[in-house]
């Protein structure tokens, strides 16, 4: 009797190359994660002082999705207050239709929306990455998307951050746009802009002539449509970019202060959101503007070193913040 092998294409094959293995990481990172709360919860109930990385690290499991909690105490005409304006409050920075899309996770029970919150990650998550293969079947952007894509989610999946959601409208919107269902991919579209620099999408499909410039109106239409109240009361929009903004150190001009700012843009959690539009940007540019093979690989080896600068960036970055 022949003895069985454990083979790598099991993991990787020509259907959907690297998705076992991609699946396997995310469920192995999703169940380390939901025991790390469990024992944080147990053992330390009343958080820790920041003294070395651990304590960072038990400290900040959850953090974000606290913060998006304490966004909801003010009710929906109470999101834009200022920072220190009410107790305990952090300045919303989200397009108000955030609070719609959050509610039921404001009102369930508190340590059910944390899992409830967990599975939607994990199971979309697993969605997007296998209608992803719709998409493309190039093995190597498949592995530059996932390889982000897994950075990212360990990263969201630990400060239980939103940026999944976003991921998973902006797939769907491409996956019907793939289908010609223009109105359909851009209302999607406009639902993820609750961060609003998702909104730079539509130009990433346009640079690459995805589409045309008339199309921008099935993206930007519903986007308008959505924003009136800012533009009715500007006074909204001011406070949000003012909540954004707010430094770290509000007493003094640092450069950690713009440095905060940047971060927010380009933490590694976003890598699911951002790595899906680069990869985007590098797959339209290769179909349909650039045919030379030898460019082509120019522009993918490109496209991972841009990703990697990112992440790497950001590290630098959070470590000069930590000893600012």
């Amino acid at each position: 009797m022949e003895k069985t092998n454990f083979k790598l294409d099991h993991l990787v094959n020509e259907k959907r190359p690297f998705f076992k293995l991609f699946l396997a990481v995310i469920i192995i990172i999703t169940v380390f994660l939901i025991i790390i709360r469990i024992v944080i919860t147990i053992f330390f109930p009343e958080g820790v002082a920041l003294t070395n990385i651990l304590s960072s690290f038990i400290d900040g499991k959850d953090r974000d999705f606290k913060i998006l909690l304490l966004w909801m105490e003010n009710g929906f005409f109470g999101m834009y207050f200022p920072p220190a304006s009410v107790p305990n409050f952090f300045g919303h920075f989200y397009l108000y239709h955030w609070y719609f899309i959050f509610y039921p996770f404001y009102v369930m029970p508190t340590w059910l929306s944390f899992y409830v919150w967990d599975m939607l990650r994990l199971f979309s998550t697993i969605y997007v990455v296998y209608r992803f293969y719709e998409i493309t079947r190039d093995k190597k952007q498949v592995l530059l998307f996932l390889i982000f894509c897994a950075i990212g989610y360990t990263v969201d999946m630990h400060l239980n951050n939103s940026n999944w959601l976003i991921l998973f409208l902006l797939a769907l919107s491409y996956l019907q746009l793939e289908k010609d269902r223009k109105w359909l991919s851009g209302i999607l579209f406009t639902i993820a802009t609750f961060k609003i620099y998702v909104i730079i999408f539509p130009f990433i499909l346009l640079i690459t002539k995805k589409i045309k410039i008339k199309d921008l109106i099935y993206y930007y239409l519903p986007f308008l449509i959505l924003i009136i109240p800012y533009i009715v009361d500007p006074s909204f929009f001011l406070q949000m970019y003012s909540n954004w903004t707010l430094p770290v150190h509000p007493e003094e001009i640092s450069i950690f202060n713009y440095i905060n700012v940047v971060m927010k843009l380009f933490e590694p959690a976003q890598l699911m959101f951002i790595s899906f539009m680069i990869i985007i940007f590098e797959l339209n540019l290769n179909q349909n503007i650039i045919h030379s093979e030898k460019a082509k690989t120019r522009v993918y080896i490109i496209t991972f070193i841009g990703e990697a600068f990112i992440f790497i960036t950001y590290l630098i970055f959070l470590g000069i913040l930590s000893i600012a």
